[in-house]
């Protein structure tokens, strides 16, 4: 919107004013309409609407006060309107708009201006200013989306939802000082343990190390809780420890924890933690993200010893690696580097060698997630697993199983000339059929082998586990994955064997056009293959009638002619209807 067209919103909506609230509604418009565009339904009258009833809402709020509206208005047809004031903080918008992609809402209209307010003992406003950092700032988020919500309880539900979301994402930010606190404390316990521990100080200070550097601004802590375990009767049990609890966690009775369990009442998953012989434990949480960016948070379980070494508690913190972190070479981040360094030594590589930079090379393309949560011995079998995919110039499905089969990692290794970025929403629509996963989080990265792998995160729904037969599902990744000529070349070898399959390959690889290509399967180009032979051999007219291989519903059969000379599709429909055949389509195509 230019400025003189902003003028002019503005000064029509203070018609509707009285004279004495004209100006503050002036200085408030200005800054709530500052850099928005044209209404896309309603234009500069909704605009003026939209101004005079942000004014009038954010006129009077008390101090700290969370306030969240949801509604419908009459002058933006086929729109519902999300609002949501209250103080300035990080994560505001990117939760709302989260929140409201997770109901499959599209998002038509968003303004998010952020102003320092004036207001008197009673939270009335008085004055309204662009603010500097640093200094208390409200925000104002307005949020239009379509399609609406028609049903008015269905809104009150919304709003109560983005309210408690809200809550959430202020609970994180007024928290973050006690949790790096908290986390400090851990630190403090390790090195105070540290010499009585397997593996001594030096172990102790490279958990040490990665804590200091997750919260130096590499992870975004949303929730943490420390627990204890103490023998009771016989039998361990486990509680959490009261007032612990911060972040999204503040509330101790939301705790599945929040009455002891003890003996076989404890989840398995936690008595595994405590058995295995790591200090430190990274995993995916079971819940997605609730703020902040889509997801699966992650876990970082951290335990807590005595003097003697023992395991006394156990601290977990929840939240999700940064984005800078995601991008960071796993090399480059402190126990990672270390566990690098154990895997090149039980591998025996020598440095510097071809070997040796390819584990590199593999390593540094993983994502953290995966590395963090791996022990050394999964990652020496992982590693040169995926390095000789990489260098087989051939699609290869490479994939590890959670224990409990909650988890399974896939990742999909593509030469990287063959790689095209929609092919990842393919994979993941594959997965999902196939594997039964609920959520699936991916990411692509490059290796200097020419690869181009797809990492895939694939969880199940609560209380179930990933099932997939993983040998059909590589075949499928393959034929997804692969481009037509490998995947007829595959299908050719199947059928005739590898000197006929190249014979045949190199004589017809360029005769398709790209159209026939979309239009067939490469399994049924075999039969294709055939019958251009016979036609070349003796000059007669070849036919196939046959279901496609793509084609699960069997509902219409397809019928090809191959011809040495072009005919009339005229000719050839009738042809067709006498035998009974009802054409639903017919294509032409010059080979």
């Amino acid at each position: 919107m230019t400025e003189g067209a902003l003028d002019s919103v503005i000064e029509a909506a203070s018609a509707r004013l009285a004279s004495d609230e004209a100006s503050l509604f002036a200085s408030c418009a200005r800054i709530l309409l500052t850099g928005v565009e044209a209404h896309p339904t309603g234009g500069d009258g909704a605009l003026a609407s939209m101004a005079l009833e942000a004014f009038e809402w954010i006129r009077e709020r008390a101090p700290g006060e969370i306030r969240v509206r949801v509604r419908n208005c009459e002058d933006r047809p086929g729109h519902t309107v999300v609002e949501a004031h209250q103080d300035d903080r990080p994560f505001i918008l990117d939760t709302l708009e989260l929140v409201l992609s997770r109901f499959g809402f599209q998002q038509r209209v968003v303004i998010h201006p952020i102003f320092r307010a004036e207001r008197d003992e009673r939270g009335r406003l008085v004055g309204v200013e662009t603010g500097a950092n640093g200094q208390p700032q409200e925000s104002y988020v307005y949020i239009e989306f379509a399609p609406p919500l028609e049903v008015a309880n269905h809104l009150d539900d919304l709003a109560a939802h983005l309210r408690q979301v809200m809550e959430w994402v202020a609970d994180v930010n007024a928290d973050h000082r006690r949790m790096v606190r908290a986390v400090r404390e851990l630190i403090a316990n390790l090195e105070f343990a540290g010499p009585a521990l397997d593996g001594g100080s030096a172990r102790a200070a490279r958990v040490q190390a990665f804590l200091d550097w997750v919260v130096g601004g590499r992870f975004v802590l949303v929730g943490m809780r420390s627990y204890r375990f103490p023998e009771v009767g016989g039998e361990t049990e486990l509680h959490i420890v009261p007032g612990t609890g911060l972040g999204m966690w503040r509330d101790d009775e939301s705790s599945r924890f929040a009455k002891p369990r003890r003996g076989a009442d404890i989840p398995a998953e936690i008595q595994e933690d405590l058995a295995d012989s790591r200090i430190i434990l990274i995993s995916k949480s079971h819940m997605e993200s609730r703020i902040h960016r889509a997801g699966r948070p992650d876990r970082i379980l951290v335990k807590q010893f005595d003097e003697q070494g023992a395991i006394t508690g156990f601290t977990i913190l929840v939240g999700l690696f940064t984005r800078r972190v995601l991008r960071t070479p796993g090399s480059q981040i402190p126990l990672l580097s270390e566990r690098l360094r154990e895997v090149i030594q039980r591998l025996g590589l020598t440095y510097g060698s071809h070997a040796h930079q390819a584990i590199v090379t593999a390593f540094d393309s993983a994502p953290v997630e995966l590395l963090v949560g791996a022990d050394v011995e999964q990652l020496v079998n992982l590693l040169p697993e995926l390095v000789a995919a990489a260098s087989s110039k051939s699609v290869r499905l490479v994939t590890r199983t959670h224990p409990r089969g909650r988890l399974l990692y896939a990742a999909v290794l593509i030469p990287r000339e063959h790689y095209r970025e929609d092919l990842r929403a393919e994979i993941r629509s594959l997965l999902e059929e196939r594997t039964g996963a609920r959520y699936i989080d991916d990411r692509t990265s490059f290796v200097e082998e020419g690869a181009a792998i797809v990492h895939c995160f694939c969880t199940a729904p609560e209380g179930e586990t990933i099932h997939a037969d993983l040998t059909r599902l590589e075949d499928e990744m393959r034929q997804l994955c692969s481009p037509w000529e490998d995947r007829v070349m595959d299908a050719m070898r199947g059928a005739h064997g590898e000197d006929a399959a190249r014979s045949l390959v190199a004589r017809y690889e360029r005769a398709f056009p790209e159209a026939l290509r979309v239009a067939t399967d490469a399994r049924d180009a075999v039969r294709d293959l055939g019958a251009l032979e016979a036609l070349a051999e003796t000059g007669e007219p070849q036919c196939s009638l046959y279901f496609a291989s793509d084609d699960d519903e069997r509902e219409t059969a397809t019928l090809r002619l191959y011809l040495a000379h072009k005919p009339l599709l005229s000719d050839v429909l009738p042809v067709a209807d006498h035998f009974g055949l009802r054409v639903m389509d017919a294509q032409l195509f010059e080979v």
